[in-house]
């Protein structure tokens, strides 16, 4: 397994921290989820399903929906 180290603004990093307590999920979790969806035509597809939910559904899970 590979260490991967990446540079985000305050702002990118607030959003990850709060997406991750919305769905319970670690940072690192997330983040493999995000490389997993990456499609390249012809070379890569994605091999994670389903997909990270939309802001939509987020919405209705912070609310308890």
């Amino acid at each position: 397994m590979k260490k991967l180290t990446i540079r985000v603004s305050d702002t990118e990093h607030e959003q990850l921290v709060q997406f991750c307590k919305l769905t319970e999920r670690t940072q690192n979790d997330v983040l493999r989820q995000c490389v997993r969806s990456l499609a390249v035509s012809g070379a890569l597809n994605p091999i994670d399903s389903p997909a990270i939910p939309a802001a939509a559904d987020l919405a209705g899970t912070a609310r308890g929906s």
